[in-house]
């Protein structure tokens, strides 16, 4: 039996990335879009014309890109709840979190890749290439 590759998100399912701060929103480039500055198109929970998506839908929608993709059996995705007792027993997650990084936090077969948002071709991309 083939070992499949683990994606952990960690975040919460009810936040929309970017509201510490910043838009959340992700460029095809896997950067954030803008800012929070509203004179560059943010604010009121918009980037541009695009509506911010809370984590959890953002984690579904990334759920429904892979399982249509030609990786679906490769791969298994969790979403792990954060909550101010622990966050899911990792401790690199913390400190990531206490260094004022924002959640959505991907981490792809064990390496933390990116936080602030959920991009489904970036992660699938990963994936691909941990593949080969």
């Amino acid at each position: 039996m083939e070992d499949k590759i683990k994606v952990l998100i960690y975040g919460n399912k009810e936040s929309k990335p970017g509201e510490n701060g910043g838009c959340g929103h992700l460029n095809e480039a896997g950067c954030t879009g803008c800012n929070s500055d509203k004179s560059s198109g943010c604010g009121e929970g918009k980037c541009g014309s695009k509506e911010k998506k809370s984590q959890g839908n953002m984690f579904l929608e990334l759920e429904s890109f892979i399982d249509a993709s030609d990786i679906k059996n490769k791969v298994k995705l969790y979403f792990i709840e954060l909550d101010n007792k622990k966050i899911g027993g990792n401790e690199e997650i913390q400190e990531i979190i206490d260094r004022g990084f924002e959640a959505p936090i991907v981490v792809i077969d064990g390496i933390v890749r990116y936080f602030g948002g959920i991009s489904n071709l970036l992660i699938y991309n990963d994936i691909k290439e941990l593949l080969q």
